[in-house]
């Protein structure tokens, strides 16, 4: 989408329809000050691309005529012991340097602000910054919103080699080849199973695999998403909770499991113990791509000219969409170089 509403001619490839593969398992969670820690390049760009959020779904949202739920009501982070409220704690006195708003409360507050909470709750975290978005809407919003400015999106042809030819790139699939001067590498989980000619070194992207259950709640709403450290439960607007979400090093195994839904349902009955009376729709499962040092990969190939890999985002792929997009279409289209690619550069797992 970024790509073409700046004049660019973009096919998207996609083996699965739009919105699906670990997209659908998502809850959808923005909550940087809880995903990244301090110190790790992480955390400023997770902040940063949160920062996008207003702007992109009202912007996409107007384009293609999607709605996209979308709300930043916050997040109340639980502690049932000690050392995890001076984990909290800490996690305060660090927003309050960078003066961002957050509060701890004690254990009354905290039932105050989410009355199904488990009674073993003795405080927590509210940064009302944090929230969460449909991300299957938003893909799809996207999706459309791209087709309006030009792009093609095609479904169902699943990449299997990267060559050159005269110059240009000719992507192989599953249905065919598309030619183009430029590539981006976007795979996820698949990002390095894609065969480039000319470059040996092997992209270390790998699965992990998480579940994700949908359950329908009864009575009051939660107020905002509400983490434990076993699980967070995401409350839509339709009544339904989303909980998530299990991290299981289990290959490209795309299955549900009976554990990953006990552990989960366990989880969130222990943290707020109302669960036990909502309604199981379903689970969900996506594989979420992994790198060894747990930063994503975005940046260009230094073997390939106009090659560029956009992967490796693991739990925060929905939240760093924005800045991601915003980042790649910057280098390919106007040769600036954000300086947090640095971090991020492709080469500091080979010649890639």
């Amino acid at each position: 989408y970024e790509l073409a509403r700046r004049g660019a001619s973009v096919q998207v490839l996609d083996d699965r329809p739009t919105g699906m593969g670990a997209t659908q398992a998502s809850a959808g969670v923005l909550a940087p000050y809880i995903e990244a820690e301090e110190g790790s390049p992480l955390l400023d760009l997770t902040v940063r691309s949160l920062e996008l959020f207003n702007g992109l779904v009202a912007r996409v949202s107007s384009e293609s005529g999607v709605t996209v739920l979308y709300r930043r009501s916050g997040t109340l982070d639980v502690a049932v012991h000690e050392d995890r409220m001076r984990k909290l704690r800490a996690t305060a006195k660090l927003l309050a340097s960078r003066d961002v708003a957050a509060e701890i409360v004690d254990g009354e507050r905290a039932h105050g602000e989410e009355p199904y909470l488990s009674d073993d709750v003795i405080g927590g975290l509210v940064i009302p910054t944090h929230g969460f978005v449909a991300g299957v809407e938003l893909t799809r919003a996207l999706a459309t919103a791209a087709r309006r400015q030009g792009a093609q999106v095609i479904e169902g042809g699943r990449v299997v080699r990267i060559a050159r030819s005269d110059g240009d790139f000719v992507v192989e699939t599953s249905r065919g080849t598309i030619a183009g001067n430029a590539v981006v590498v976007a795979a996820g989980s698949w990002s390095g199973q894609i065969a480039v000619d000319g470059i040996s070194a092997h992209l270390p992207v790998r699965p992990v695999r998480g579940q994700l259950l949908h359950v329908s709640w009864s009575g009051a709403p939660l107020r905002r998403v509400t983490w434990s450290e076993r699980c967070y439960l995401v409350p839509w607007d339709d009544g339904t909770v989303l909980v998530g979400a299990t991290v299981e090093e289990a290959g490209f195994d795309e299955r549900t499991t009976v554990a990953g839904v006990r552990d989960l349902l366990e989880a969130a009955c222990d943290a707020v113990p109302h669960a036990w009376t909502a309604g199981f729709l379903g689970a969900r499962v996506g594989l979420r791509p992994a790198t060894l040092d747990g930063l994503p990969v975005i940046g260009p190939s230094v073997v390939l000219p106009n090659l560029f890999y956009a992967t490796g985002h693991y739990r925060n792929g929905v939240l760093l969409a924005p800045l991601t997009a915003q980042l790649v279409a910057d280098a390919m289209l106007d040769n600036r170089m954000d300086p947090a690619l640095a971090a991020l550069a492709p080469q500091r797992f080979g010649d890639l």
